[in-house]
């Protein structure tokens, strides 16, 4: 079995719908938290080799980029960045043509790789030190798949799948460095879990809760052990999952009506926040600092890269600073270092073709800053131009 991951995917084929966008980096009547001036300033980098045919910079620190890049036949090089697409290296084991990164701390780096096995490989954990050769399996004994999705420190959080009554089940776990370390946070009653990332000391990820078929992911926090499990699942919502942890903030998303709706919690499900902004059709946060949150929101069936600050008004449009080079874009990871915040994701060409590894470097709004409104009549002033699927694997 493959794991069905929960972060965004990226498209092989063109969008069939487009978008007269909103310049700037705002949709109508929308708050933004940087001053006047400041989209200008928001700068990116194009992170994908060029012999890519495909790329996406999961995740960021002021001085490391992770992610994957699709080059000849592999389908899938775990890739590490400098800020250049020149500075690539692949992390790819020998034997490996399946690999990505999903998380770093700047050193080390996690994610999963995949080895011979069924009809498409078999996902193992994995733990690297910035090359192939340090490649780590963290594979546990007696899973027959497992995917490392965060880092801090020097401890790895994500799941693992067991057999449970002939079927395979997702645990959500965590790991210190080695496969014998791997602990199993799964919560007492909860049909599976997965963890997403983690701070060091607290994981955040969901639970399936309830009966096979009636039951829901419940958006959950724990504090290293399974006992530890925190339900934030807000009131009124169908489900919820959290994907990033920053301090004491966890972002994720919460399903109200049927529709994602991006959000943040403080260790509570009653501290829920819907960060979704007025005029999207559905959004998503994967990302945070702690103060600010990186994901995206779908406008008109067009995907567009939005940063935050904490509430739904304070939304950024990511998508703006592209120009026409490209149709949509996810951010997928987020990172502050001083007077500037970097932000790491996808954006898909403007002709469809594939999706480029993208970081974005974004002046840190300052708690002062002046909030501008942008006029609905800037919509039609301008032209610009959820998870990426995979071979494999569902989701990402």
């Amino acid at each position: 079995m493959n794991p069905s991951f929960r972060f965004p995917a990226l498209p092989k084929t063109p969008l069939t719908r487009s978008l007269k966008p909103i310049y700037g980096a705002c949709l109508a009547s929308v708050l933004c938290l940087l001053p006047p001036g400041a989209f200008a300033q928001i700068t990116f980098v194009d992170l994908s080799p060029a012999n890519a045919t495909g790329s996406a910079a999961t995740a960021a620190t002021a001085t490391q980029q992770v992610g994957f890049a699709d080059i000849g036949f592999a389908s899938g090089e775990a890739a590490i960045w400098s800020g250049t697409a020149g500075s690539f290296v692949s992390l790819n084991p020998d034997g490996v043509t399946n690999a990505d990164v999903l998380g770093t701390n700047g050193t080390q780096q996690a994610g999963f790789a995949y080895f011979p096995g069924g009809p498409s490989g078999v996902a193992n954990a994995a733990l690297w030190s910035g090359t192939a050769a340090s490649f780590v399996n963290l594979n546990p004994a007696g899973a027959n798949f497992s995917v490392a999705a965060g880092i801090a420190g020097t401890q790895q959080a994500g799941y693992a799948g067991f057999i449970v009554d002939s079927s395979s089940v997702e645990y959500a776990g965590i790991w210190s460095g080695t496969a014998a370390s791997f602990v199993s946070l799964n919560p007492s009653g909860a049909l599976a879990s997965q963890a997403f990332a983690t701070s060091g000391t607290r994981q955040v990820g969901y639970a399936y809760l309830g009966p096979i078929g009636g039951g829901a992911e419940n958006a959950g926090l724990w504090s290293g052990t399974a006992g530890s499990f925190v339900n934030l699942n807000p009131a009124g919502a169908d489900s919820s999952e959290a994907l990033a942890i920053g301090g004491t903030q966890q972002a994720g998303f919460a399903v109200i009506g049927g529709i994602n709706n991006a959000a943040i919690w403080s260790g509570t499900a009653a501290s829920f926040v819907n960060l979704n902004p007025a005029g999207a059709d559905d959004s998503q946060a994967n990302g945070t600092t702690g103060l600010l949150q990186a994901g995206y929101i779908d406008i008109g069936g067009v995907r567009n890269a939005a940063l935050w600050s904490g509430t739904a008004d304070s939304f950024v449009n990511l998508q703006a600073a592209l120009g026409d080079g490209f149709q949509s874009s996810d951010a997928l990871g987020i990172w502050t270092a001083g007077s500037t915040t970097y932000v790491s994701g996808y954006a898909i060409t403007a002709d469809g073709s594939q999706s480029d590894a993208i970081l974005w470097a974004v002046p840190t709004p300052e708690p002062s800053s002046t909030m501008l409104l942008i006029s609905a009549g800037l919509m039609g002033l301008f032209r610009r131009p959820r998870r990426a699927t995979r071979a494999g694997v569902v989701g990402f």
